[in-house]
């Protein structure tokens, strides 16, 4: 087989440099360079700018396709972490994990992004012919040069991955950062946005954040503040507020908690018009409102049943 071979290339060479200089013969070794436009016939020229414009085209095609891909990931991530934290028998880390996954998710995103469409216009001028070296070297130096001219924006950059490293706060959380307190909206490297209970957003640079104050950051505590008149005994308040305690372990969500210790505080004040006292609980920071709702059904609840009543100055007593 090997001399089959060996003769047929002996031969292509021999035709080769045997044929006349006028000769139309193609060398056997230009055919087989030849691109397959060519071969069939089209202008070395025109094969070649076909073949660009089909690279192009297909870089082009590819990047489209990577930035629809790209949002759609990002959605099926947020779906699962969602479904997983809404869960009924969601823990605290598993809701804390899930805005994490949350807010990683969108920053990850942004940057694959940047990068799909860097990387496309990249490929796009080397198929045009331009030399890529020179263009990423003067990229270089003119990102080196433009560093210095915003250092602010670098700033952003580094105070943003400290705040996810740290994870001093997520998407979903309720923050208040200099004088503006509202829930993280959205979160990137550079930029914070806060929407407040009027509905208004905050741009915020993370670099401009020195002092963040989270309030949906673990646990928080929730508590009702309540004054009895002068003439409640101090031995009666504090059974109402047991007994409220004791009806608010039967009511959801505190029901589902089994390390749920509820705490009498008081009396923590003394004037004319009574005493005051606080009934509170340690509560998961995502649901704070809801154990306060059912501290205050409770204490309704104990009110009605041992007839007391707030007067005009709404400090509580028997009917």
């Amino acid at each position: 087989m090997q001399s089959i071979f060996a003769l047929v290339a002996q031969t292509a060479a021999r035709a080769t440099t045997s044929a006349p200089a006028h000769s139309t013969t193609i060398p056997f070794r230009a055919i087989a360079l030849a691109s397959p436009l060519e071969r069939l016939g089209v202008a070395p020229d025109l094969a070649r700018w076909i073949e660009k414009a089909t690279a192009v085209t297909l870089v082009i095609a590819l990047t489209m396709a990577s930035l629809r891909l790209v949002p759609w990931v990002e959605r099926l991530v947020l779906a699962k972490a969602k479904s997983a934290a809404a869960a009924a028998h969601a823990t605290e880390s598993e809701i804390d994990m899930r805005q994490r996954v949350e807010t990683l998710t969108r920053v990850v995103t942004s940057l694959l992004r940047a990068a799909v469409i860097s990387l496309a216009v990249v490929m796009v001028l080397g198929e045009l012919g331009m030399e890529i070296k020179p263009l990423l070297a003067g990229a270089g130096i003119a990102g080196v040069a433009v560093g210095f001219g915003a250092q602010s924006i670098v700033k952003d950059f580094f105070a943003g991955f400290f705040i996810l490293l740290e994870d001093q706060y997520d998407v979903g959380d309720t923050v208040t950062i200099g004088a503006t307190t509202g829930t993280v909206e959205q979160m990137t490297l550079r930029v914070t946005v806060l929407r407040d209970a009027n509905g208004t957003a905050y741009f915020i640079p993370n670099s401009a954040i020195t002092q963040v104050a989270n309030k949906t950051h673990g646990w928080a505590r929730a508590s009702v503040d309540l004054t009895f008149r002068a003439k409640v005994r101090v031995g009666l308040a504090r059974d109402i507020l047991e007994a409220a305690s004791t009806h608010a372990k039967t009511l959801v969500p505190i029901s589902d908690d089994e390390s749920a210790e509820l705490k009498t505080e008081g009396p923590n004040e003394l004037d004319w018009g009574g005493t005051k006292w606080t009934l509170s609980i340690r509560a998961p920071a995502t649901q704070v409102a809801a154990y306060k709702r059912a501290l205050i059904e409770a204490i309704h609840h104990v009110l009605h049943e041992r007839g007391f009543e707030a007067d005009d100055t709404g400090r509580l007593g028997p009917n």
